[in-house]
């Protein structure tokens, strides 16, 4: 959030897809080592095509060079409030 504030976008977003990919490639991995990862049918079902879509758009979005402004910032984040609502509805969230 720093970086945003302070008007370095490729900093930030650097910092987010550094996260993801070393969650992804280490961490997962590393866990794995010590406990059995099991993949939920849910987690095929739907969680990998939303997030696959969501993807998607951000890469488009960064590959055209297209600036990510409020509008488009509230659509993601819209977009996430549906998501988790729909974790909580179908009952895939601790506590839902």
């Amino acid at each position: 959030m720093v970086a945003s504030f302070r008007r370095h976008p490729e900093v930030a977003l650097g910092n987010v897809l550094g996260s993801n990919l070393f969650n992804i490639m280490a961490i997962i991995p590393a866990l794995a080592l010590t406990t059995p990862v099991t993949i939920t049918p849910e987690l095929l079902d739907f969680d990998i095509w939303f997030m696959a879509g969501v993807t998607v758009v951000a890469f488009a979005a960064m590959v055209t060079g297209w600036r990510i402004g409020r509008g488009e910032a509230a659509a993601f984040l819209v977009a996430y409030a549906l998501y988790i609502g729909l974790l909580f509805k179908n009952g895939h969230l601790p506590g839902a």
